[in-house]
């Protein structure tokens, strides 16, 4: 669908005729309302690209997928000279604990989308989480 920009007549898109439909819920879920919203999907976004860039590892560092996990985990390290970070993404509406090996290695959170840290062996319901880890 276009982009919703407002609450206003076709999502704030276009005052002529969207050669699609805007969605229903642009009233709800516009730019214009997530702006102010801090913990909006569109401000997410915008911290998590502003932390890949800060971060090279995210960038350049080496990619190691970690393998043996639970299907709904999708685990990777991302490691260069100088540090070394553990994605963790929960595709799923239950928590799922992490392997042994890889939670024991885990530092310090340094992202997430919930607001409060969870704990370090689990992964909450659609969570995603960046560690620092322990090299």
């Amino acid at each position: 669908t276009p982009m919703q920009w407002s609450s206003e007549l076709n999502g704030g898109f276009t005052i002529g005729e969207p050669w699609m439909n805007t969605n229903k819920n642009c009233s709800e879920i516009n730019v214009n309302d997530q702006q102010n919203d801090h913990s909006s999907i569109l401000n997410y976004f915008r911290m998590m690209a502003e932390f890949r860039k800060t971060n090279e590892v995210l960038t350049y560092g080496s990619y190691q997928p970690i393998v043996e996990t639970p299907d709904s985990l999708f685990l990777y390290f991302r490691e260069n000279a100088k540090e070394k970070l553990l994605i963790v993404l929960n595709f799923s509406d239950q928590v799922v604990n992490l392997p042994d090996h890889v939670w024991a290695k885990i530092s310090e959170q340094l992202a997430g989308n919930y607001t409060e840290s969870g704990s370090p062996d689990k992964a909450r319901a659609w969570e995603a989480i960046i560690y620092r880890c322990l090299i």
